[in-house]
């Protein structure tokens, strides 16, 4: 049987065969991290053996792009049946789907969430991610309207949660490689302390590793963290410079962080 669309969006209730080749899957800035390959996997296996029980959804892009089609929900499914079409299984270059046509692309974005929120509860980080990237995409004026338009159906304890933590990603731009492997109550704590402009404090040890992964990264954040709170106790301003950010940003005035932390969005 197949399912009963949602409400939300218009949507066409005729499920369409649509090629795999023609679809974007990174239309809209996922609020997920990669699928897990053993879940994946397992999916795979599933999609072959009893073919997809649940159509992704699309929305049409404008026309002259290399994409006919842009990927609103099932991000996991279309990732299975790429990974089956790559292995030669035939019948696999085309997914059924349900063609939506959101009013704008920040119903898009609240589509998606709302598709995630069905399957896994996204993650505070996850969702301030999202209201982040549509802020950047002029979808919102602010972070706190993103939060507002996208997280309607939260809180307003977890979506003064949410803005906190997209202080956290904002304020160090990409230096944070593994931001969600932090805890909500660590974001909390970075993101208070960010507001009192001890951002470079705390993000000058994390800068200077050399190799990086979630454990690394955490450990080396904690002491910057304490060490911000103490300082917050002892002065009112913010404290001076490490020597690793004056390097990478030459001006000494409170808002040299911010400029040191743009100057380490590459790679580390």
């Amino acid at each position: 049987m197949l399912p009963v669309p949602r409400k939300g969006p218009a949507m066409t209730h005729a499920i369409t065969l649509i090629p795999l080749a023609s679809i974007d899957d990174h239309a809209l800035t996922r609020d997920r991290p990669e699928p897990d390959p053993g879940e994946l996997r397992q999916l795979r296996h599933a999609i072959f053996t009893g073919g997809l029980r649940q159509p992704i959804e699309v929305f049409a892009l404008a026309e002259g792009g290399s994409h006919a089609y842009g990927l609103l929900a099932g991000y996991r499914r279309i990732t299975a049946c790429r990974e089956l079409l790559a292995e030669g299984r035939t019948g696999t270059d085309r997914i059924a789907a349900f063609v939506r046509t959101p009013r704008d692309a920040a119903e898009g974005y609240r589509a998606m969430i709302e598709e995630n929120e069905i399957r896994a509860r996204p993650t505070p980080w996850e969702r301030a991610m999202i209201a982040v990237e549509a802020h950047c995409q002029n979808l919102f004026a602010s972070i706190d309207e993103a939060v507002t338009g996208l997280c309607k159906d939260a809180s307003p304890t977890r979506r003064s949660r949410i803005r906190a933590v997209a202080r956290v990603i904002e304020h160090p731009g990409e230096v944070l490689h593994h931001g969600r492997a932090l805890s909500l109550t660590r974001c909390l704590r970075i993101a208070a302390r960010c507001a009192k402009g001890f951002a470079g404090v705390m993000y000058a040890a994390p800068q200077t590793l050399a190799r990086r992964n979630a454990g690394r990264e955490r450990e080396a954040l904690r002491p910057c963290v304490v060490a911000a709170e103490a300082l917050l106790r002892d002065r009112p301003t913010p404290p001076s410079p490490t020597p690793a950010a004056r390097a990478a940003s030459p001006t000494s005035s409170p808002t040299w962080c911010c400029a040191a932390n743009a100057a380490l969005t590459g790679p580390a």
